[in-house]
């Protein structure tokens, strides 16, 4: 008897109103990522013969209404979702409204649910069930079980409601061999909507792409979906995804969103050359650490075509790093960036401002050090405890790091803040972003690269953002003889 080709729906919100620091016009071009994780989620049910649909609600800029009712117009049995913290209220609140006017079963899973699915199932008791860690397999299986109307007891990753007590399986081993997963199901989005900021050439057309899964380090900070183990891809796999994606939809540039992209060095080097050694001719950005480059490998990615790396600097206080287990090196940090900087590759860098033992004295130093580095794009974010993360814990117990709210909407590490250290207040940390972001973009180095990439290069007014925000702060604040941001 034929299998009955049940509805799955995959949906992601828009998040602009999340992520934003920049007050500022709203470019009509942005960056937007293709969602590769609900993509591959697509892709496994494709393959176990559902009928498929992804709605990217942040790529179309959908109203939480229009998305809503996309949903309801689709009438899946299905209903999948993922997310980050912040997002997860608006999430939750649209599966609810969707199955009691559908019936549908609703599935969650992403980093936030699977760090807290009793919480999650005894607050959201509409959501049916949740998706833990890694969620190909896992899914696969459940909607099978759903199809055949056959008992669950046995899938490993699932958590749900059974007479409203949370039932939480035992976890799923993490999947070995990445290359059995089918590519994502890149057919199911406009991917001449995805675009990424490029240095030179203004707004492109990009695709995200993850060559390994895991990550060995131990920040508290942090949470990892996929585990401390990290498993790699085939070099064959990674080229040949990236192959076809260039001439199905004629995308030229990609993001890897691997962890750590360069953590192992032999690896790397042989995909990099891989990408010159069969004429890929793309373009590529990534993020990594600074301990895991060198000049070798720096001038292989230039020549394969890397025009951008973010690196994690978190802090420049050795006391601080030490004690979120972050191992950085600041001579290798400054050494990376002025290196990446050699080879023409535009550079980032990411700190987080109010990390346990934070102090206004601390912070200040952090911003003196990035300000002598090598770096172009700086993101400030204010510090904010995920659930599932040790730094959570510590900010529940009150040890170095205060939590103030468990308002999960709030978690957005952009203009607002959800703890507080010893030393410094919310307010102080607001007040620091503001201050370290206008006074890193409109240092004369900086405000003649912007001014140059403004004038003479389709620079995307998505990414002058930061320098246009600073700089109107700056002029304003003198102007207004307003010198406030000072006084910290």
């Amino acid at each position: 008897m034929q299998k009955k080709q049940l509805k799955v729906v995959l949906f992601r919100l828009c998040y602009d109103h999340i992520y934003q620091l920049y007050k500022t016009k709203e470019p009509k071009k942005r960056e937007v990522r293709t969602p590769e994780g609900l993509l591959y989620i697509a892709a496994v049910a494709l393959k176990e013969g559902f009928d498929v649909s992804l709605i990217d609600g942040h790529m179309a800029k959908m109203s939480f209404d229009e998305l809503l009712q996309k949903v309801i117009s689709l009438k899946p049995d299905i209903l999948g979702a993922g997310g980050t913290t912040p997002e997860f209220p608006q999430t939750s609140r649209l599966l609810k409204i969707a199955k009691e006017k559908l019936g549908c079963v609703t599935v969650v899973g992403g980093p936030h649910v699977s760090s807290i699915p009793h919480e999650t199932l005894l607050k959201n008791p509409h959501i049916d069930f949740i998706v833990i860690g890694e969620g190909e397999e896992i899914f696969r299986e459940l909607i099978n079980a759903i199809r055949a109307k056959k008992s669950i007891a046995g899938i490993k990753g699932i958590a749900y409601l059974k007479k409203g007590k949370p039932v939480i399986h035992k976890s799923r081993e993490p999947i070995k061999n990445l290359d059995k997963l089918p590519y994502p199901a890149w057919a199911l989005i406009p991917m001449k909507n995805y675009l990424y900021p490029h240095q030179t050439e203004g707004i492109k057309q990009m695709a995200s792409v993850i060559t390994s899964r895991g990550c060995p380090f131990n920040c508290i900070f942090c949470h990892s979906t996929f585990g401390k183990n990290i498993r790699y891809r085939s070099i064959n796999s990674v080229v040949e995804e990236l192959s076809e994606i260039k001439k199905r939809f004629g995308t030229e540039f990609f993001f890897f969103h691997d962890e750590t992209f360069t953590l192992n060095r032999e690896r790397t080097m042989k995909l990099l050359q891989n990408f010159i050694d069969r004429n890929l001719n793309i373009e590529w950005s990534c993020m990594t650490r600074a301990n895991s480059l060198d000049e070798e490998l720096i001038s292989k990615m230039a020549e394969s075509g890397c025009v951008r790396v973010s690196l994690g600097i978190e802090s420049s206080n050795e006391e601080i790093l030490n004690s979120v287990q972050k191992q950085n090196d600041l001579k290798r940090i400054r050494d990376a960036y002025r290196l990446l900087t050699k080879y023409g590759i535009e550079t980032r860098g990411s700190l987080i401002l109010g990390l346990p033992g934070e102090t206004h004295k601390s912070i200040r130093r952090t911003l003196d050090f990035v300000k002598s580095l090598d770096i172009r794009i700086a993101a400030f974010n204010i510090v904010t405890p995920y659930p599932g993360t040790e730094l959570y814990k510590l900010a529940e117990e009150g040890k170095g790091l205060h939590l103030l709210t468990k308002d999960w909407s709030q978690y957005k590490r952009w203009g607002n803040a959800v703890a507080c250290t010893d030393s410094l207040s919310a307010n102080d940390l607001i007040k620091w972003q503001e201050k370290a972001t206008v006074e890193f973009f409109t240092q004369p180095k900086m405000i003649w690269y912007y001014l140059h990439k403004w004038l003479t290069i389709k620079y995307p007014d998505y990414y002058l953002r930061p320098f246009f925000y600073s700089m109107k702060k700056r002029i304003r604040s003198i102007l207004m003889l307003d010198f406030s941001m000072n006084k910290l």
